[in-house]
């Protein structure tokens, strides 16, 4: 098996198929994996990189694991992750799943990802033509 370390950023290896080590994993509440998941497939099955709706799913659930083992939030990760699906996805898309990632989301960091969010959609039309 080929070393593979945590997305998380906890130091553990994993294998290369897993986003995070199981130790991680399970502090994402299931309505987000379960959304990790429905995307990485659908992903997969259209493409060879990572759809938008995956990266915003996969960095929300990265970002709930930092903040519930005391590491420092990335609003910035969050910001990149939904500019890639702007840009991967389109902004109908994009927006639409950020809405279900927000709904699965739980505790502090949905107002958090709001804010990271919010000047991303005011500025749509400078970055999607």
């Amino acid at each position: 098996m080929t070393a593979h370390t945590c997305h998380a950023h906890c130091g553990r290896t994993c294998p290369p198929r897993l986003l995070m080590c199981p130790t991680c994993w399970k502090l994402v509440p299931k309505p987000l994996g379960d959304l990790v998941y429905e995307a990485y497939n659908a992903g997969r099955r259209a493409k060879t990189h990572p759809n938008g709706a995956w990266m915003l799913a996969a960095e929300t659930a990265i970002e709930l694991v930092h903040l519930a083992t005391g590491r420092r939030f990335r609003a910035l990760a969050l910001t990149q992750a939904m500019s890639y699906a702007v840009d991967v996805d389109g902004v109908a898309t994009a927006r639409a799943f950020a809405g279900r990632v927000l709904a699965a989301a739980t505790g502090p960091i949905v107002a958090e990802m709001r804010e990271a969010w919010e000047p991303l959609f005011a500025q749509v039309p400078l970055i999607r033509t």
